[in-house]
C-alpha cells in the first residue's frame, strides 16, 4: 500500500480501527477475524510489524441484498476518508 494510505491507517491503530473509524457501527457488530489460511497470506502492520487479521467475518441477519449494498457503501466510505 503507498504510504498515503498506511500513513493514516498507522495513525488509527491498524487496519479494523481505521475501518471502525470510517463506519463507527462496526465497533459493536457480531464478527470473527482471522489470519489467512490461504497459501500463508498474511498482512503485516504499517510499521511492518506483526501479522494481522486479513479476514474478517461479519454476522448479518439477511445477505440477499445487504452485503452487497454494505460493502458498496463502506467501499465509498474508505475512499473519502483518504484509503482508497
Amino acid at each position: 500500500m503507498p504510504h498515503d494510505v498506511t500513513t493514516p491507517m498507522a495513525q488509527h491503530g491498524g487496519y479494523w480501527p481505521a475501518l471502525v473509524a470510517v463506519l463507527p457501527a462496526l465497533q459493536t457488530a457480531a464478527r470473527i477475524m482471522r489470519r489467512s489460511t490461504s497459501a500463508g497470506l498474511f498482512g503485516r502492520t504499517p510499521e511492518g510489524g506483526c501479522p494481522v487479521p486479513t479476514h474478517v467475518y461479519a454476522a448479518v441477519q439477511d445477505g440477499t441484498d445487504v452485503v452487497e449494498r454494505f460493502l458498496k457503501t463502506l467501499h465509498a466510505r474508505c475512499w473519502l476518508a483518504g484509503f482508497g
